[in-house]
C-alpha cells in the first residue's frame, strides 16, 4: 500500500522514510494540531528546549519563559578524563 502511494507520489518519500524510522520512538514528533486555536506555542518550545538540557521552566507569560540550562553540570574546570562521562544534564540535587 505504501509502495503504491509512493509510486504515484514520489515527492513524499522523505516523509514516509521519517515516519517509518521513528516507529519505535513515540515521543519523537510533536503530536498536536499546531493549527488549532487551542495550541499554545510555549508548550512546543518547552518540549524542544528539553532536548537541549533546559529545565527549571519559569513561564512569564504564554509568550516567553525563563529556563536553566544544564543545571547540576560541573564547571569546565572540574571536568577531567576520569569523570567526563559520569554526569547527566541534570542531577537530583539540581532541583533543590
Amino acid at each position: 500500500m505504501i509502495f503504491e502511494f509512493l509510486v504515484k507520489n514520489p515527492e513524499f518519500r522523505g516523509i514516509i522514510r521519517r515516519v517509518q524510522s521513528l516507529e519505535q520512538y513515540p515521543f519523537a514528533e510533536v503530536k498536536d494540531n499546531i493549527l488549532s486555536e487551542n495550541t499554545i506555542p510555549i508548550n512546543m518550545l518547552r518540549f524542544k528546549l528539553s532536548f537541549f538540557g533546559a529545565n527549571r521552566y519559569d513561564p512569564k507569560s504564554d509568550r516567553w519563559l525563563r529556563v536553566s540550562f544544564f543545571s547540576g553540570a560541573p564547571f569546565l574546570s572540574n571536568i577531567n578524563k576520569e569523570n567526563v562521562d559520569s554526569w547527566g544534564f541534570a542531577t537530583m540535587s539540581s532541583y533543590n
